[in-house]
């Protein structure tokens, strides 16, 4: 995972990031969580101190904007 710019941060952990977004209710969400998951949880104030937290909050973070997206339509 890089950096995230303007962010400053005391250590950088050495990470990687997988995910399988299958987009079996359609590729809409898929597509979203592929361009933005990794950066909601980057962009976590959890992060890199408490991966498991992080973790959770940029699912929370990509939920709630993809319903305001989804809601626009």
């Amino acid at each position: 995972m890089n950096k995230v710019p303007g962010k400053s941060y005391e250590y950088w952990p050495h990470c990687f990031y997988f995910a399988i977004f299958d987009g079996h209710g359609g590729t809409g969400c898929a597509n979203f969580l592929r361009d933005n998951l990794h950066t909601y949880i980057v962009d976590s104030e959890y992060f890199p101190k408490d991966p498991k937290k992080a973790l959770y909050a940029g699912i929370i973070k990509a939920e709630n904007e993809f319903l305001k997206l989804s809601n626009e339509e």
